[in-house]
Protein backbone atom coordinates (compact mmCIF):
# COMPACT_ATOMS: atom_id res chain seq x y z
CA UNK A 1 0.00 0.00 0.00
CA UNK A 2 3.04 2.09 1.26
CA UNK A 3 4.49 1.34 -2.20
CA UNK A 4 1.34 2.29 -4.48
CA UNK A 5 1.00 5.69 -2.44
CA UNK A 6 4.72 6.74 -2.56
CA UNK A 7 4.54 6.16 -6.64
CA UNK A 8 1.39 7.54 -7.03
CA UNK A 9 2.62 11.14 -5.06
CA UNK A 10 5.99 11.07 -7.01
CA UNK A 11 4.32 9.94 -10.90
CA UNK A 12 2.17 13.23 -9.64
CA UNK A 13 4.81 15.64 -9.25
CA UNK A 14 6.92 14.58 -12.30
CA UNK A 15 3.36 14.93 -14.29
CA UNK A 16 3.20 18.71 -12.49
CA UNK A 17 7.06 19.67 -12.85
CA UNK A 18 6.63 18.25 -16.65
CA UNK A 19 3.58 20.61 -17.39
CA UNK A 20 5.15 23.60 -15.42
CA UNK A 21 8.36 23.59 -17.93
CA UNK A 22 6.08 24.60 -20.70
CA UNK A 23 5.91 28.00 -18.64
CA UNK A 24 4.76 31.16 -20.77
CA UNK A 25 7.39 32.97 -19.80
CA UNK A 26 9.46 31.07 -21.95
CA UNK A 27 8.17 32.43 -25.08
CA UNK A 28 10.22 35.09 -24.86
CA UNK A 29 13.40 33.43 -25.79
CA UNK A 30 11.91 30.83 -28.05
CA UNK A 31 13.95 30.91 -31.32
CA UNK A 32 10.61 31.01 -33.23
CA UNK A 33 9.48 34.32 -31.99
CA UNK A 34 11.38 36.52 -34.19
CA UNK A 35 9.02 39.68 -33.64
CA UNK A 36 10.78 42.40 -31.93
CA UNK A 37 10.51 46.05 -31.43
CA UNK A 38 12.95 48.80 -30.00
CA UNK A 39 12.12 52.08 -29.27
CA UNK A 40 13.68 54.58 -26.82
CA UNK A 41 11.37 56.61 -24.29
CA UNK A 42 11.34 59.33 -22.11
CA UNK A 43 9.17 59.18 -19.06
CA UNK A 44 6.89 62.37 -18.44
CA UNK A 45 7.43 64.11 -21.89
CA UNK A 46 3.19 62.72 -22.78
CA UNK A 47 4.00 60.76 -25.70
CA UNK A 48 3.46 57.39 -25.93
CA UNK A 49 6.88 54.61 -25.25
CA UNK A 50 6.60 52.67 -28.58
CA UNK A 51 3.54 50.47 -30.12
CA UNK A 52 3.27 47.22 -31.41
CA UNK A 53 0.25 45.66 -33.30
CA UNK A 54 -1.30 42.30 -34.00
CA UNK A 55 -3.82 40.64 -35.99
CA UNK A 56 -4.04 37.43 -33.83
CA UNK A 57 -4.20 37.28 -29.99
CA UNK A 58 -0.81 37.53 -28.82
CA UNK A 59 1.42 37.48 -26.24
CA UNK A 60 4.04 40.42 -25.39
CA UNK A 61 7.23 40.26 -23.34
CA UNK A 62 8.34 43.95 -22.55
CA UNK A 63 12.32 44.68 -21.55
CA UNK A 64 13.16 47.99 -20.14
CA UNK A 65 16.67 49.23 -20.16
CA UNK A 66 17.17 52.50 -18.42
CA UNK A 67 18.01 54.17 -15.17
CA UNK A 68 15.81 52.81 -11.95
CA UNK A 69 14.39 50.03 -13.87
CA UNK A 70 13.53 48.96 -10.02
CA UNK A 71 10.72 51.99 -10.24
CA UNK A 72 9.84 51.37 -13.60
CA UNK A 73 5.81 50.41 -14.54
CA UNK A 74 4.52 49.01 -17.89
CA UNK A 75 1.28 49.19 -19.10
CA UNK A 76 -0.70 48.67 -22.28
CA UNK A 77 -3.32 51.40 -23.95
CA UNK A 78 -5.49 49.88 -27.11
CA UNK A 79 -4.96 52.57 -29.92
CA UNK A 80 -8.91 52.00 -31.10
CA UNK A 81 -11.27 51.41 -27.29
CA UNK A 82 -8.35 53.53 -25.10
CA UNK A 83 -8.02 50.93 -22.77
CA UNK A 84 -5.49 49.81 -20.97
CA UNK A 85 -3.82 47.15 -19.18
CA UNK A 86 -3.07 47.78 -15.17
CA UNK A 87 0.64 49.11 -14.52
CA UNK A 88 2.89 46.09 -14.25
CA UNK A 89 5.96 46.05 -12.41
CA UNK A 90 9.31 44.93 -13.93
CA UNK A 91 10.87 41.90 -12.63
CA UNK A 92 14.53 41.59 -11.58
CA UNK A 93 15.45 40.93 -15.10
CA UNK A 94 13.55 44.21 -15.89
CA UNK A 95 10.89 42.67 -17.68
CA UNK A 96 7.18 42.15 -17.59
CA UNK A 97 4.59 40.51 -19.75
CA UNK A 98 1.51 40.63 -20.90
CA UNK A 99 -0.85 37.76 -22.25
CA UNK A 100 -3.38 36.98 -24.45
CA UNK A 101 -4.06 40.17 -25.48
CA UNK A 102 -6.66 40.75 -27.66
CA UNK A 103 -6.21 41.77 -31.70
CA UNK A 104 -5.48 45.50 -32.59
CA UNK A 105 -2.87 48.05 -32.25
CA UNK A 106 -1.10 48.76 -28.47
CA UNK A 107 0.68 52.12 -27.08
CA UNK A 108 3.26 51.40 -24.58
CA UNK A 109 3.19 53.51 -21.31
CA UNK A 110 5.97 53.42 -19.23
CA UNK A 111 5.98 55.52 -15.41
CA UNK A 112 8.64 55.68 -13.10
CA UNK A 113 7.83 55.89 -9.00
CA UNK A 114 9.81 57.90 -6.91
CA UNK A 115 11.69 59.77 -9.39
CA UNK A 116 11.01 62.74 -11.68
CA UNK A 117 12.12 61.14 -15.03
CA UNK A 118 13.87 58.33 -16.95
CA UNK A 119 14.60 57.90 -20.10
CA UNK A 120 16.21 54.51 -21.96
CA UNK A 121 15.04 52.06 -24.34
CA UNK A 122 12.00 49.58 -24.44
CA UNK A 123 12.39 46.12 -25.79
CA UNK A 124 9.10 44.27 -27.23
CA UNK A 125 9.05 40.66 -27.93
CA UNK A 126 6.27 38.85 -28.64
CA UNK A 127 3.62 36.96 -31.71
CA UNK A 128 2.85 40.62 -33.02
CA UNK A 129 2.82 41.53 -36.46
CA UNK A 130 5.71 43.36 -38.22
Amino acid sequence: MFKKGFALIVMSCAFIFAFTGFSSTAFADDASIQNVKMFKFKTGDGQWDGSISSSRMFDVNIEVDAPHAATIQVRLCNANSGNCTPYKWLTLANRTEFLSMLPGTYYGDIVVRGFNQTSGTVTYRGGFDN
